[in-house]
């Protein structure tokens, strides 16, 4: 039963005695043609019987003697093969037996689950029927329900109505109440923002004073730096002071794509870091103050085998490598912060190789850590 509701099917009375109807008439018909194809072998084997006795008796010649044998012959042959349709025939005719009574039994089957979906149908219609009787009973209850909310809400209107009009009065004596005790806290808190206002201006100008005192103070001693450095390498004709920077180009202290100090370097650095442990015993404690060295490159892009991943990284690296000397020389690791900016800030803008080297340095200052 389960292989039969799989396949889509018509269950209807109509349909099944279709089907019934159906596998009758084929089986008739298989053995109406059954009975003709009988027929007619067995009259075709009693002519040939009567013609070959007739030929047998009036026929003595040789060539017709072996005329009549081939006719026999022949005959024989039909017989065998009328004996093997018969045997297909018999065959068929068996499985035409299996089919119908398959089809009986799937008519059968189709019969008991027209019925039990006959019986479902039935057992919906009825609950259908009920739950439109619920639903009409429903409808009438939730009409009688709004009805009696319409009429509270209507009462409730009217009481509140009277309600508001009898807390007017109370609301705006509130209101008039917290209005005065706004104003006083409002008087309260500005007289305090005075208060805070003036103690901010106090400090605002202490730390304009402080910030005034503390410019003065770099000024001094950057120039003081600055002057130590022009003096420490006069005749270092390729470092040249910018500004209120030393500039030092990177081929002076490291080969092309390099990032190792050269030997010949080594001497100016030596001064630098002399130049800088003393600036750490001249300027006074509370003044903060870095030597600051910042890396910067050109803009070729760097060859895929270094160690490097681009410019920005090599001028970093170049930076380091100069605090990491002056360190070793002395000097205290909280006065030298490296930077690398890499091909961002050049002093020249050009794709001529030649003059951007110019832009491949390394600049020097005092300045604030902040």
């Amino acid at each position: 039963m389960t292989n039969n509701m799989n396949r889509p099917q018509d269950y209807s009375k109509h349909n099944i005695t279709k089907k019934l109807e159906k596998s009758h008439t084929i089986g008739n018909s298989f053995t109406d043609i059954l009975s003709v194809f009988v027929m007619i072998l067995v009259v075709g084997v009693i002519s040939a019987t009567a013609y070959y006795f007739v030929v047998e008796k009036k026929i003595f010649k040789r060539g017709e003697q072996q005329q009549l044998e081939q006719q026999v012959q022949n005959s024989e042959s039909l017989l065998a093969a009328v004996d093997i349709e018969l045997v297909r025939l018999e065959n068929e005719n068996q499985q035409l037996k299996l089919y119908n009574e398959k089809v009986s039994e799937e008519n059968m089957i189709n019969e008991k689950e027209f019925a039990i979906y006959k019986n479902i149908g039935e057992s919906y219609r009825a609950d259908l029927d009920r739950t439109q009787a619920n639903l009409k009973n429903t409808t009438i209850e939730k009409d009688r329900l709004r009805g009696m909310l319409n009429k509270n809400m209507e009462r409730e209107k009217i009481l509140l109505k009277e309600k508001n009009i009898s807390q007017i009065a109370n609301e705006e004596n509130i209101k008039q109440k917290l209005q005065y005790k706004k104003l006083a806290v409002d008087n309260n808190n500005l007289k305090q923002q005075l208060v805070k206002e003036k103690q901010m201006t106090k400090l605002t100008q202490e730390q304009s004073s402080e910030l005034s005192r503390q410019s003065r103070e770099y000024a001094k001693y950057q120039s003081v730096f600055f002057k130590s450095i022009s003096e420490a390498l006069i005749h270092e004709d390729k470092i040249r002071p910018v500004g209120d920077r030393f500039v030092i180009p990177t081929d002076v202290i490291f080969k092309e794509g390099e990032f190792s100090i050269e030997s010949s370097a080594r001497p100016q650095l030596v001064k630098i870091a002399e130049i800088i442990i003393n600036m750490e015993k001249t300027i006074p404690d509370n003044v903060k103050w870095v030597v600051r060295i910042d890396g910067h490159s050109d803009i070729v892009p760097v060859m895929t085998n270094q160690v490097y991943k681009d410019n920005r990284e090599l001028s970093y690296l170049r930076a380091e490598a100069v605090v990491r000397f002056l360190e070793g020389q002395g000097v205290s690791p909280k006065r030298v912060v490296p930077t690398g900016f890499g091909e961002n800030y050049p002093i020249l803008n050009t794709q001529d190789r030649e003059k951007m080297r110019v832009n491949r340095r390394i600049e020097i200052r005092l300045t604030s850590p902040y």
